[in-house]
């Protein structure tokens, strides 16, 4: 008579318990090869001398830190006054055609104003460009030299000479001035 077949997963099972057992034998079998390397408890064992430790005006001392340091005798700078907010045209905030929130889009310019009649809207010059024309209307008419142009640029950073203050129209006003003084 044959002996019963047994299922796939019976078989799969005894497998499982097989590979078990073979590795806690082996697992068994590696601690008692530890174990018979190790020197019996009672012999005598070497001790290793212990190290003194350094003394602690030898230890460099990190500079003071965060909770840690000095206090500050120098007080922090005050922050300049800041001027009206400016969009990255220049052009300040105006509650007659911009968005109430004073938001602005993605180029950094204030959005409009919803439902704003473009025609309706005060005549803004938010690039400031009359302004930069104007000045350089002057600068021409009143023969002004290349040497003083570049030092009142240099006042605000404007580097490129006059082609270079049209990317930051917004220091136009503060070179006139440095030009021509505060009468203008």
């Amino acid at each position: 008579m044959r002996a019963p077949r047994r299922s796939v997963t019976g078989a799969a099972r005894d497998f499982a318990e097989s590979a078990e057992r073979m590795a806690a034998e082996r697992k068994a079998a590696a601690v008692e090869e530890i174990l018979e390397a190790l020197p019996p408890k009672d012999a005598e064992t070497k001790s290793i001398p212990a190290i003194p430790p350094a003394p602690v005006s030898d230890i460099p001392r990190p500079p003071s830190v965060g909770a840690f340091a000095e206090p500050s005798t120098t007080e922090a700078p005050e922050a300049p006054e800041a001027g009206p907010e400016l969009d990255s045209t220049g052009a300040e905030w105006d509650a007659t055609c911009h968005a109430a929130n004073r938001s602005k889009t993605k180029s950094g310019a204030w959005k409009a104003k919803r439902g704003l009649n473009k025609a309706a809207a005060p005549a803004v010059d938010p690039l400031g460009m009359t302004a930069y024309v104007a000045l350089v209307e002057r600068i021409r008419v009143e023969n002004v030299e290349t040497a003083a142009i570049d030092a009142a640029l240099d006042v605000v950073g404007v580097t490129g000479g006059l082609a270079g203050l049209i990317k930051t129209l917004v220091y136009v006003p503060v070179v006139e001035s440095a030009l021509f003084g505060a009468a203008g």
